[in-house]
């Protein structure tokens, strides 16, 4: 009960100032001021091999744009210079110390990761805000669009920094559905799988003229449909994927209008399963 009731204790101590720290920014940046000015060379020499190696691993870590490094770059060493100062200005407090240098890390990791969540492969926030991000121009996102979406990556950046197994799709569903229009988010869809969907389509016509299926198929035609229904396949089942019984009436729905080339390719697709199954009976009753 002494253990709990110390860590709630701590935890308030934490929570009471926070709010004092970030409320008082514009006073705290004075104090910084002058401690530089004061120990700027002590305290450059003090970061400069912290503020090298937290660069290194930035850059092995993500693909960086080679534009966006310097202003990474100042970002890191202005944020390791103010922490650096509390070295000096809670000489006496550790706990200041912390609190402080806590505050001014989550400043500094929203800027840096307002730079690098739309960067390919970056994995800081959800996957479908960061691409919608990174498709701004091509879905023709406007200024308020583009930061509504960026601010709710931003707050989802921190909750998976904290906890890494977040699950924040459905999140990511429920704002690009409230966010973009209609058209936005059929154009978000088809660029996320243009390359999957069109791979799709290449590999199943090549079926059907492998089985001698497609003499009575008009190729364009028959192509463009599939193509249609898979990525409206792909569509529902991002938007739906944990939400079982939609995703399943939406697909359901979607099949009562199913192209022939995907009925022709699902029945090569039964055939060559029974075929595997006969096979692998007449094998039970081998001597």
């Amino acid at each position: 009960m002494i253990v709990m009731t110390k860590k709630f204790l701590l935890l308030s101590a934490l929570t009471f100032l926070s709010c004092i720290i970030i409320s008082a920014q514009p006073e705290i940046r004075k104090v910084e001021s002058d401690v530089y000015c004061k120990y700027s060379k002590e305290i450059a020499k003090a970061i400069s091999p912290t503020v090298e190696e937290i660069e290194v691993g930035i850059q092995l870590k993500y693909n960086v744009p080679y534009e966006l490094l310097p202003k990474i770059s100042r970002y890191i060493r202005e944020c390791e210079c103010r922490k650096a100062c509390y070295n000096y200005i809670f000489k006496d407090s550790v706990m200041s110390r912390y609190l402080h240098k806590v505050s001014i890390d989550s400043i500094y990791r929203d800027s840096i990761n307002r730079l690098l969540i739309p960067v390919d492969g970056s994995k800081i926030s959800g996957e479908n805000v960061s691409l919608a991000l990174k498709l701004s121009k091509a879905i023709k996102l406007d200024d308020a669009q583009y930061e509504n979406i960026m601010e709710n990556a931003l707050r989802m950046a921190r909750c998976l920094y904290k906890e890494p197994r977040t699950n924040v799709w459905n999140e990511e569903m429920e704002i690009l559905k409230k966010t973009l229009t209609t058209k936005q988010l059929s154009f978000f869809f088809q660029k996320k799988y243009s390359k999957k969907t069109n791979y799709m389509v290449e590999v199943g016509w090549q079926k059907i003229v492998d089985a001698g299926l497609d003499a009575q198929l008009d190729k364009d035609k028959e192509r463009a449909k599939a193509y249609i229904y898979y990525q409206e396949q792909q569509r529902i089942s991002d938007l739906y994927r944990y939400k079982e019984t939609q995703r399943k009436r939406n697909l359901v729905e979607l099949d009562k209008n199913k192209p022939n080339m995907i009925r022709i390719l699902e029945t090569l697709e039964n055939q060559k399963k029974q075929l595997k199954q006969n096979k692998n009976v007449g094998k039970d009753f081998v001597w």
